[in-house]
């Protein structure tokens, strides 16, 4: 049975791999507008 002493290093390890996943995801995001704008409009598929 998991003990209660444990629950930090679960949250911890939880947050810390949420808190990079999302980061990630952030950066992603963000890189993929940048060079969509960078796009000609008559060359977008998705518009």
């Amino acid at each position: 049975m998991l003990a209660f002493t444990d629950v930090g290093y679960l949250a911890a390890g939880w947050g810390i791999s949420l808190a990079v996943l999302g980061g990630y995801a952030w950066i992603t995001v963000r890189r993929g507008r940048s060079r969509a704008a960078q796009v000609p409009a008559e060359e977008r598929r998705w518009s």
